[in-house]
């Protein structure tokens, strides 16, 4: 069977330290074309890969939700909004996931980990938050190139300055780092870039401070 998969990305969640997390607090997710017949199978394939690669003591919760099934995307979105804030309890996140006819399984540890699972997928939903995970080669630092041309070289879909306006294809843009990540925003993977400090060019917002994404 095709399945056709999008780019994965990554959701800060809330830090504290009530929250049962290994390293970071954070989700991964992405989006799938698939029959509705191969989501059971789908779903075994996941969860037994989460037994098999999560780390010792890692609370993993797996998270399968068909757009189409959801009847209150707000609740949902709202949800994974008050993860990157805010303590969430597991009950709340199981009660949501039955309403909406979303499947949502724990994994090990405390259990919590579905709350973070939920959260991710709200929030992929909601389309302005997260890093895409991984980077693109696009050149040597400092290489001074054509919106466009950036775009062609890593593939990715947008350029928008921090303030969210579009930056048009023919604007100079230089990397501050050669190898270029991106944010999710407008539910497309998009470069986010700032204003030089001489000069006419844009530059690549660097990927520490892409951390506030």
């Amino acid at each position: 069977m095709n399945i056709e998969t999008q780019a994965i990305s990554r959701h800060q969640l809330y830090f504290h330290h009530d929250v049962p997390y290994t390293s970071h607090n954070s989700s991964m997710c992405t989006e799938m074309e698939v029959a509705k017949d191969f989501l059971p199978e789908l779903i075994g394939l996941a969860q037994r890969h989460l037994t098999d690669a999560s780390a010792k003591g890692a609370d993993p919760g797996l998270c399968v939700a068909c757009v189409e099934d959801i009847g209150n995307i707000a609740a949902l979105i709202s949800f994974g909004l008050r993860a990157k804030n805010s303590l969430l309890r597991k009950d709340e996140a199981y009660q949501l996931a039955k309403e909406e006819h979303i499947h949502l399984s724990e994994h090990g540890g405390t259990g919590q980990g579905v709350i973070g699972a939920l959260a991710g997928a709200a929030l992929r939903l909601y389309g302005f938050d997260g890093r895409m995970r991984g980077n693109r080669d696009a050149g040597e630092d400092n290489t001074v190139m054509k919106a466009s041309e950036l775009l062609e070289k890593t593939g990715y879909a947008s350029i928008q300055a921090i303030d969210g306006a579009e930056v048009a294809r023919d604007a100079l843009v230089t990397l501050t780092e050669g190898r270029v990540k991106a944010v999710r925003m407008n539910w497309r993977s998009t470069i986010i870039v700032i204003p030089a400090l001489h000069g006419a060019a844009l530059v690549t917002l660097d990927r520490q401070s892409l951390k506030m994404y």
